[in-house]
């Protein structure tokens, strides 16, 4: 009988002592401090978190700005392409107008000099037109000028 006093005994002091101990931490998570521990270590892996975030939003905003800058190059390097590409262009249009005006010059003078060369031959202002391809006008024109001088 002893020995059952003994445990029961015992067994009174274990659940006593596992009261005692449950008791006090439910008071500590249900006590305002305990709360406030609660919140802070949510609030630590909230900021955590947070920061995880925006290291890797600031990761991809970096890489964006790298892409862009590539881009701006890439059209800067296009855009000076076509700058010097245009002023060739623009040169070579001048050249070319100045070649057609001094051409076109030359074969004036050609034509005068034809033209007075075959009416000192004695051929008349219609056959010298049709075989230059000026017109009669033109021809009259030069003949007279040739014989004021």
């Amino acid at each position: 009988m002893e020995s059952f006093l003994f445990i029961i005994a015992c067994q009174l002091i274990s659940f006593l002592l596992l009261y005692i101990i449950l008791k006090r931490k439910l008071d500590k998570q249900y006590s305002k401090q305990g709360q406030i521990e609660t919140i802070e270590s949510e609030v630590e892996k909230i900021i955590i978190e947070l920061n995880q975030t925006t290291s890797r939003n600031i990761g991809l905003i970096e890489d964006k700005m790298k892409e862009i800058e590539s881009l701006l190059d890439s059209t800067e390097k296009r855009l000076n392409t076509l700058k010097r590409e245009s002023e060739k262009h623009d040169l070579s249009k001048k050249v070319y107008n100045n070649l057609i005006a001094n051409d076109h010059k030359s074969q004036n003078r050609n034509i005068k000099d034809e033209v007075i060369r075959l009416y000192s031959s004695g051929f008349p202002s219609e056959m010298i037109a049709n075989q230059l391809g000026a017109s009669v006008g033109e021809v009259e024109l030069i003949i007279s000028l040739s014989e004021n001088k």
